[in-house]
């Protein structure tokens, strides 16, 4: 998991070409973590879990009934489970967003190996294990949302970002906007790329660029739950 200096405010982007080749040294995947159960509550061990999608896995639960997919390339997943003398499992809206951790709990009833419970609602996407509160732009909210098209007006779509001004179609994309989260100074902020850190050396606080929107394939803005900060945090999307 890639180090970096105290910051009170992360700002992500993944780029198209970042999902070619999904790293751990990068922080711009997600995870899914599946949890078995029978119709008692009891784990279930040696289920065959099968993973389709961006990326396509497979795996056994463990004693505790656990199989974990990781470094994932963020997308939407279908996520089946099998056993012998259980009915099958899908659910093929399994969604997984830069840095995030899905938990996924799959109940197996007894039947025949014939029958299959489809599950057609989404899979929950609160991360209980997070300090943070995160913020996940989609391709689709990217290119659709009704506004001007960088950075700095994603930001304003988060809740606690302040951003200077309102860029009123296009006006002030030729500059970057000042904006500050929880109180924090615009000094503390950090900009990643794929993992990668990115803050201008020179502007400490600043991105070194500005952005054609159309290359992103989602964008992420994270900020700490709490303002206190006692030593380095991590910035992490896996």
């Amino acid at each position: 998991m890639m180090k970096v200096r105290t910051a009170r405010m992360v700002v992500l982007f993944a780029a198209l070409a970042a999902y070619a080749a999904p790293s751990t040294a990068q922080v711009f995947t997600g995870r899914i973590d599946v949890t078995i159960v029978d119709a008692t509550g009891a784990v279930l061990p040696g289920v065959t879990v099968e993973l389709a999608g961006p990326q396509n896995a497979t795996a056994v639960s463990d004693a505790g009934g656990e199989a974990h997919f990781l470094n994932l390339a963020t997308g939407t997943y279908t996520v089946s489970a099998k056993l012998t003398g259980f009915n099958d499992y899908m659910n093929n809206r399994v969604i997984v967003g830069a840095g995030t951790s899905v938990p996924l709990k799959v109940a197996l009833a007894i039947g025949g190996v014939a029958a299959q419970v489809d599950v057609t609602s989404d899979s929950p996407v609160v991360d209980i294990k997070k300090s943070t509160v995160a913020t996940n732009v989609s391709l689709e909210e990217l290119q659709n949302i009704p506004s001007s098209r960088d950075p700095w007006v994603v930001m304003q779509t988060v809740p606690g970002i302040i951003v200077d001004r309102v860029n009123v179609g296009g006006a002030e994309s030729g500059q970057q906007s000042n904006y500050q989260a929880k109180g924090a100074s615009g000094s503390e902020n950090t900009w990643n790329m794929d993992g990668i850190p990115i803050t201008d050396m020179a502007a400490t606080g600043a991105t070194p660029t500005y952005y054609d929107i159309d290359m992103f394939q989602e964008a992420k803005v994270t900020a700490p739950i709490s303002t206190a900060t006692t030593g380095p945090r991590s910035a992490a999307r896996s």
